[in-house]
């Protein structure tokens, strides 16, 4: 009888195809039931002990559907929320009043809420699109148009973002250089360079964050000290207003108004995190909501800080609003500090 199982034993092992051994390692048969039975056994370099049957249907998987249902992150509503906010208002925002003297008031005003309309749009669009692929970019792309778009599309992203990440490197460079230059009178002059090279040393470890979510502190933080500095220029704005009078203002300007497009789109700079963000929440159905809410006040943000700014400045507007601001006071000092730390904040997400 022993020679017979072991005989039947044998005879399994070699019915058992050759590509399946290779791929699972080896193969056990036993006679515990009084029939032969072929079980798994370890696969070749592997730890892992046999527990799942050869011949036993494998477990389903989830599909797509119930990928995007349940999310694959761990980020909350809220913690969504701040993360849109920062990846929208940025330091675009404080170049829009020299944008809405380039353009004209009524002119810019308008523009600005089409553009903010058009970017919901299309963003909304492409949610539904990863709804229906759950795949990133450049792999959208390739399913939609084929290879080559897979290669437009992830060039377009790094282009884009190396170029919003060079202006925010820049933007802080010299909003810190000022500001060292104001407290020590002049007195130790560091060439930009070394403020440019000297904001690796936060960005290098908030860089090695993997997950998204892993950084939605780090945003809220960054949403706080930019409620912070616009309330500063709103206040300001409203006080020169009161005080002096509207500046010399225009609804539409023919001469510059080209140049208000660019920075209308430079405005709006978080194409290239809304799937990420998707991906990170925990309930991703929301995340239509929560962007369409996001943009509303984004919208909002923009048009008041850049009309009002350009109503209490007029033609004396400065490239950046911060320029505008009573200089050397310690309002104005921490401001462009806690800006400065707000836009650093926000080169990682990028």
């Amino acid at each position: 009888d022993v020679e017979n199982e072991d005989n039947g034993a044998e005879a399994v092992r070699e019915s058992v195809p050759p590509h399946v051994l290779r791929a699972y390692g080896s193969i056990e048969a036993t006679n515990d039931t009084g029939g032969i039975s072929v079980r798994q056994g370890t696969p070749a370099g592997s730890m892992q002990s046999p527990r799942v049957g050869l011949l036993q249907r494998p477990r389903k998987q989830r599909s797509t559907q119930a990928v995007i249902a349940t999310g694959s992150g761990g980020a909350s509503v809220r913690k969504t929320f701040f993360l849109l906010i920062k990846s929208f208002i940025g330091s675009g925002v404080l170049f829009l009043p020299r944008a809405f003297y380039n353009g004209g008031l009524a002119f810019s005003a308008i523009l600005m809420v089409l553009v903010a309309g058009a970017s919901l749009y299309t963003m909304l669009l492409l949610v539904r699109s990863y709804e229906r692929v759950h795949c990133g970019y450049g792999e959208m792309g390739r399913r939609l148009y084929g290879p080559w778009m897979e290669r437009v599309v992830l060039f377009s992203i790094v282009m884009s973002q190396l170029g919003f990440s060079c202006a925010s490197a820049i933007f802080v460079a010299t909003n810190m250089r000022d500001l060292f230059n104001a407290v020590t009178g002049c007195q130790h002059r560091l060439p930009l360079d070394f403020w440019v090279v000297v904001q690796m040393v936060p960005l290098v470890p908030l860089c090695l964050v993997r997950h998204i979510k892993g950084l939605s502190g780090v945003a809220l933080l960054a949403d706080v000290f930019i409620v912070g500095g616009l309330a500063y220029v709103w206040t300001t704005d409203v006080a020169t207003i009161s005080r002096l009078g509207m500046g010399y203002v225009r609804n539409f300007n023919p001469e510059n108004y080209a140049l208000f497009l660019g920075t209308a789109a430079y405005t709006f700079e978080g194409y290239a995190l809304i799937l990420p963000i998707v991906d990170a929440m925990r309930r991703p159905e929301k995340f239509s909501t929560v962007l369409s809410l996001v943009m509303l006040i984004c919208g909002a943000v923009c048009v008041s800080i850049g009309g009002l700014s350009y109503a209490a400045f007029g033609d004396k507007t400065e490239a950046i609003v911060l320029l505008n601001m009573p200089s050397n006071t310690v309002a104005t000092l921490t401001v462009q500090l806690l800006y400065s730390v707000a836009i650093l904040f926000t080169t990682p997400l990028m």
